[in-house]
């Protein structure tokens, strides 16, 4: 099983990979609306040969679409263990301070904030809590 680093930094990249997908679909979008695109609900679609490209272009945006449906399936199931996981930890502060980083990515200046501690005391708290939940990983 995966350290609890990879597991917790898999929902950010998850999260990243479906934007950068949700804004790929967009620029689709928009390319086929602009001037000399085509209008699906107007222009007739082409199946021969020649129509090969645009028959391509709207197979690669279902697949598309498709992959992002997936990979937000996979960060529910990776948010649902994290949060798992995060419960584990005995102490709350541990909990907020792992929860706020890599669930909600919130910034350390703003989880120094909302605890109430220095950035040096924030580290060690994740450090602590990585490490705990590692030990628990391993057991499993």
């Amino acid at each position: 099983m995966q350290s609890a680093t990879w597991q917790l930094g898999r929902v950010a990249a998850l999260k990243a990979s479906i934007e950068k997908k949700q804004n790929r679909l967009i620029e689709l979008k928009v390319m086929s609306t602009c001037s000399g695109g085509m209008r699906y609900d107007k222009d007739p679609v082409q199946t021969s040969k020649s129509g090969d490209t645009l028959e391509k272009a709207v197979i690669n945006y279902v697949e598309l679409e498709e992959e992002i449906e997936r990979q937000k399936i996979e960060l529910y199931e990776q948010i649902a263990e994290c949060k798992r996981l995060i419960d584990l930890l005995p102490d709350e502060r541990e909990q907020k301070v792992i929860r706020m980083k890599y669930l909600e990515n919130v910034g350390c200046f703003d989880i120094c904030d909302a605890i109430g501690k220095s950035r040096f005391t924030v580290w060690r708290i994740e450090q602590d809590a990585l490490k705990y939940l590692d030990k628990i990983i391993e057991e499993v």
